[in-house]
């Protein structure tokens, strides 16, 4: 039997289903955004500091959750400055 593949479409090394990592960030920086404790503009901890803060093993899961984010319109990114809260108006 071949390896399952995850809802994310990676495969999964023990076979099982489950979801991406990045799922769980995702609705905290969410309802972080909508409540308002990160207002449009605010500029987003670093990936290391987030990682830790919704205790992620990893960054890279960090940065899938960000880009995701970025995608739907939430954050949007200056390189070489960070990611930051986008204004409602601009979604």
């Amino acid at each position: 039997m071949g390896a399952v593949r995850r809802r994310c479409g990676h495969p999964d090394r023990a076979g099982t289903r489950r979801a991406c990592h990045g799922g769980g960030a995702r609705p905290r920086d969410r309802r972080r955004i909508a409540s308002g404790e990160w207002p449009p503009g605010h500029k987003l901890p670093s990936t290391k500091a987030l990682a830790e803060m919704y205790e992620v093993g990893s960054q890279s899961t960090v940065r899938q959750a960000i880009t995701i984010l970025i995608e739907t319109g939430e954050l949007y990114g200056h390189q070489g400055l960070g990611v930051f809260v986008a204004d409602r108006a601009d979604r």
